[in-house]
């Protein structure tokens, strides 16, 4: 099979189940991702694995959108619409937001592993997505841009890219500055290279 992949799961298939949201960890040596499984619920849960298919183990039910620490030692992702974080070995849960009428999603680790960005909105038929950051330790949450999805610190932590009705933009965290990246459409989350 070219191109140097390994199939790491045998998920998906002909029982309705289906694997998504592959997060690799900063070693390269683990994936987090979401099963969801068709008996007895289809309630998602996000299962950790070796890189090489071996030591697959059920992190935490009934959640989604995980995403790595920069050392690799926690996982956040959103369950209930509420962002948690958990050590990869599946101990230290902790719910970091609280409250209704809001629900979240796309979390991501800022480098220093000291704050996650995220979307949220208020839970409507049809919501208006804004980003925000949280502080790991404290739980302080700061509004970064009110019309936003899908972002992502840049690896020096200066900024965080994000969606906004289908273009890339970026906002300068020190100054507030947002650039347009794209002209177009975009599909799925910015990355920085």
């Amino acid at each position: 099979s070219g191109m140097g992949l390994v199939k790491v799961t045998n998920r998906g298939g002909l029982d309705g189940s289906s694997v998504s949201d592959p997060a690799i960890s900063p070693a390269g040596d683990r994936i987090a991702f979401v099963q969801r499984a068709v008996v007895p619920a289809p309630v998602p849960a996000i299962m950790v694995i070796d890189a090489d298919g071996g030591d697959e183990a059920e992190l935490v039910a009934d959640a989604a959108d995980p995403a790595f620490s920069p050392d690799g030692s926690r996982i956040a992702f959103i369950r209930g619409g509420h962002l948690f974080t958990v050590g990869v070995d599946g101990t230290d849960l902790t719910q970091l937001t609280s409250g209704v009428g809001v629900t979240r999603r796309s979390p991501a680790f800022s480098p220093s592993g000291q704050e996650i960005v995220f979307a949220q909105a208020p839970v409507t038929p049809e919501p208006a997505w804004s980003i925000a950051t949280i502080a790991v330790a404290t739980g302080a949450t700061t509004p970064i841009v009110s019309d936003g999805e899908q972002p992502v610190f840049r690896p020096d932590g200066a900024s965080i890219a994000f969606v906004r009705a289908g273009v890339v933009f970026a906002i300068r965290l020190a100054t507030g500055e947002v650039t347009k990246l794209t002209d177009g459409p975009a599909d799925g989350h910015p990355t920085w290279q």
